[in-house]
């Protein structure tokens, strides 16, 4: 047959449907930052197993000296990440300075 198309072993898919279920899973924790110890950041690992970070929430512990205090969190994205860094600085001047902080974390 002239101008026919063998398509013998082939097959065409006209439709797709894909569904991901993944659950969100959520990590916390206290920890306390020395910025003379720890000039980069206090390192948090995570307790448990992700795949990937959707959001992060450092505070800084309430108690006297903590109005005022900006936390900072340096988290580089890679696949399975393990921990975070956290830094604490004078909101007035922006000096690094040492104090405790909670952190949550959400993911897959």
């Amino acid at each position: 047959m002239s101008g026919s198309i063998d398509l013998t072993g082939l097959t065409i898919i006209e439709r797709i449907r894909v569904r991901l279920d993944v659950k969100i899973k959520k990590d916390s924790g206290n920890g306390s930052h020395n910025h003379i110890t720890d000039p980069t950041g206090t390192v948090v690992t995570f307790n448990r197993t992700f795949i990937d970070i959707r959001s992060i929430t450092v505070t800084a512990a309430v108690g006297a000296g903590s109005i005022g205090i900006t936390p900072v969190y340096d988290f580089v994205d890679v696949p399975n990440p393990t921990s975070f860094k956290v830094l604490l600085f004078r909101t007035s001047d922006g000096a690094a300075i040492s104090g405790n902080f909670s952190w949550k974390v959400e993911g897959f």
